[in-house]
């Protein structure tokens, strides 16, 4: 048996499959995210971006004075740290 995707990669791979859930990402990203099980800490905003053939994103972390070391954790483990992070938590 192999082992369940991590949030980020089951999110991402639900909006590559799923149009509607696609839509509904892009439009409300923390609502979508919730509904798909996925907890969204206090405070914290997600956006959702697309890349197009003639647009590509490149998603820089936080200057490290306006980081706290935890936060630094996660930009170094990038998105699927912080699911990761938030779901451990809320079993714990």
């Amino acid at each position: 048996m192999s082992p369940a995707p991590d949030p980020q990669s089951r999110v991402i791979g639900q909006a590559m499959s799923d149009p509607a859930f696609r839509k509904r990402l892009l439009a409300d990203p923390a609502g979508t995210l919730k509904g798909a099980g996925v907890e969204v800490p206090k405070g914290v905003t997600i956006e959702v971006v697309e890349d197009t053939a003639t647009k590509v994103h490149l998603v820089l972390p936080a200057p490290a004075d306006e980081m706290l070391d935890a936060d630094l954790d996660i930009a170094v483990g990038g998105m699927a740290a912080m699911f990761l992070r938030n779901t451990h938590e809320s079993c714990v």
